[in-house]
């Protein structure tokens, strides 16, 4: 009975720490009247660059995860954090910012599926904070490998 407790609470332990399953992301507009549907950012994928993530159509998709803390990093172990002007860029595990989380099949960041692409000359950088007068709202759909919606994690 007594090994039988240990493992039960081990698998627990497992469980609990645990990450996501690897996903990808696509942005989609709230329905702002500022972008209009054909907007570069409508159903545009979000890959890594030069240490930043960064959103366009057409590009290969880059695989994320969310670790048990609430980290997003990528498949090889690269972690995100947001910089002072909320852009997402590459950092090490003690420096990355947490409370990530994936709801209805949204990405999330501290309770708010609200993101921010920024314009970075002929491209758009994916970021957490809304720059003083910038519109350019975008919630991130959350999708795994083979195309199905990431459930709820963590």
């Amino acid at each position: 009975m007594y090994l039988i407790s240990i493992l039960v609470t081990a698998v627990l332990l497992l469980g609990v720490l645990a990450n996501s399953q690897p996903f990808n992301l696509i942005t989609l507009l709230p329905g702002s009247p500022v972008i209009p549907a054909e907007s570069p950012l409508e159903n545009a994928s979000i890959y890594f660059n030069q240490e930043q993530l960064y959103i366009a159509q057409g590009a290969a998709p880059t695989m994320l995860i969310i670790d048990y803390k609430g980290h997003l990093k990528l498949n090889d172990g690269k972690y995100f954090q947001a910089g002072p002007e909320g852009q997402l860029s590459q950092a090490t595990e003690s420096a990355a910012s947490p409370d990530f989380s994936i709801k209805n099949g949204y990405l999330y960041h501290n309770n708010t599926e609200l993101f921010v692409a920024i314009q970075k000359r002929n491209a758009y950088v994916l970021s957490v904070k809304k720059p003083e007068g910038m519109e350019r709202n975008a919630v991130v759909a959350v999708y795994s490998s083979n195309g199905d919606v990431e459930p709820d994690f963590p």
